[in-house]
């Protein structure tokens, strides 16, 4: 089902590599990396330094810019994401949120969401799992949380495989 689908990764941390790594497994996967020298890194040795050790897919395929894609992640610095989502296009589709914290001014993920208009099409990829177990192949268990039950059991429902 998931092989007709594409997902864009904002974020080339250790946890956004993971995520894109894994997803390229099962459909049209990108991920964008910010910091053009370690772009020009990733795609010479095919490996992340957040994840030194690891092979990225054959099919990941890694970019500078924003892609557009049926679903798209943001696994950036939540420091940073606030940002990000004012100025991002594509932002009536499923937006996957795998940032972690609050902002300085103690607001949470969903109420970063709402304050810019995406609550109704965006959910909370959450732990507890490691981007190096998912990286290396080991099971981990993540909590996908959105606001209406039917669009989380589809989105779930492509996001789901044997390891994740």
């Amino acid at each position: 089902m998931t092989e007709n689908m594409s997902m864009h990764v904002v974020g080339a941390g250790a946890w956004g590599t993971a995520l894109a790594n894994h997803f390229a497994k099962s459909m049209k996967t990108s991920l964008q990396v910010r910091n053009k020298h370690m772009l020009a890194e990733m795609v010479q040795r095919q490996e992340s330094p957040r994840l030194p050790g690891v092979t990225l897919h054959e099919q990941l395929k890694l970019v500078d810019a924003f892609v557009e894609a049926d679903i798209i992640c943001f696994a950036l610095p939540f420091s940073v994401l606030q940002q990000f989502l004012q100025t991002a296009p594509c932002l009536d589709r499923p937006l996957v949120v795998a940032s972690k914290g609050i902002t300085e001014d103690g607001l949470l993920v969903p109420d970063v969401l709402e304050q810019n208009g995406i609550l109704a099409n965006g959910f909370l990829l959450s732990g507890p799992s490691f981007a190096r177990d998912l990286a290396h192949g080991r099971p981990a268990a993540v909590t996908l949380a959105g606001h209406g039950f039917a669009s989380t059991e589809a989105l779930a429902h492509c996001l789901h495989n044997t390891q994740l």
